[in-house]
Formats: C-alpha cells, sequence, structure tokens
C-alpha cells in the first residue's frame, strides 16, 4: 500500500489538487499536534525538574539544528538520571 501511494504521489505531484490538499491537511496536522502536546503536557508536568526538562528541550529544538530525536533522547537521559526516586 505504502508502494502505491507512493508511486501514485509522485505521479501527480505537479497536480494543482494534490497541492491543495497538502495545504489544506497542514492546519489538520499542526492542530492534531498540538492537542497531543497539550494532552500529555498536563499529565507529565507536575514538578519543577519536569517543566524545567521540557522547557530546556524546547529551546534547544528552537535556537539549534539538533535533530529532534536526539534532543529527545537526551532529554529522556536527564529526567531518568535527575527524577530517579
Amino acid at each position: 500500500m505504502t508502494w502505491a501511494v507512493t508511486f501514485t504521489w509522485s505521479r501527480l505531484s505537479s497536480s494543482p489538487w494534490l497541492k491543495a490538499f497538502r495545504i489544506a491537511l497542514l492546519p489538520l496536522a499542526i492542530g492534531l499536534n498540538a492537542g497531543a502536546v497539550y494532552v500529555l503536557g498536563r499529565s507529565v508536568l507536575l514538578n519543577v525538574p519536569t517543566v524545567l526538562i521540557a522547557t530546556a528541550t524546547v529551546a534547544v529544538l528552537l535556537c539549534t539544528k539538533i535533530a529532534p530525536a536526539y534532543v529527545m533522547l537526551g532529554a529522556a537521559a536527564v529526567g531518568a538520571f535527575v527524577l530517579q526516586p
């Protein structure tokens, strides 16, 4: 199925309706991501250390060009070290 979608997408990439479709889906994707961040943030950001880790992670993501996966792994490692019982 992925191959079929990829093949069709590349074949129709110059189509005006496909460009309109991509533009129309952008607000939907942003809204879904924002909703997920809000729900997860409410359940996780419960104390000062977690808020500081999240703030530092967002700052690094916005101010550098480091891959987000590496930043998240680093934040998880810091969280595991700092939040040990």
